[in-house]
C-alpha cells in the first residue's frame, strides 16, 4: 500500500486584525511619555497580528506613520498605541 503525504511550505495567513487606527485618550499617552521619560522598565502588553504579547520593555520614542500612532522600545520593537491592552497592570480605559 502507498500513502501520499501532502506538506505545504506556504505559512498560514494570520488572523485578521482590524487596522483602523483608534486614537488613545490623552491621559494614557502623557502616562506613556511620563514613563518613556523616566526609562524604566515596564510590562506591556498587546496584540498584533501574531496574537498577545506581554514583555518587559524601555520606551525609547513616539512616532507617527499614516496617522497612527507607535511606540518604540529600546530593542526597536513598535507597538501601535491602540494594541497595547496594559502597561503594568493597568488598562488603557483606566486613563479616560
Amino acid at each position: 500500500m502507498i500513502y501520499f503525504y501532502h506538506f505545504s511550505r506556504a505559512k498560514p495567513k494570520p488572523p485578521p486584525m482590524n487596522d483602523t487606527y483608534k486614537p488613545v485618550a490623552c491621559a494614557f499617552y502623557d502616562q506613556l511619555e511620563y514613563l518613556a521619560m523616566k526609562k524604566q522598565i515596564i510590562l506591556i502588553e498587546y496584540t498584533d497580528h501574531h496574537g498577545e504579547h506581554s514583555s518587559p520593555v524601555i520606551i525609547k520614542d513616539f512616532i507617527t506613520r499614516k496617522k497612527e500612532e507607535f511606540l518604540v522600545t529600546t530593542n526597536n520593537i513598535e507597538i501601535r498605541l491602540d494594541k497595547i491592552t496594559g502597561i503594568n497592570g493597568l488598562e488603557p480605559e483606566t486613563f479616560w
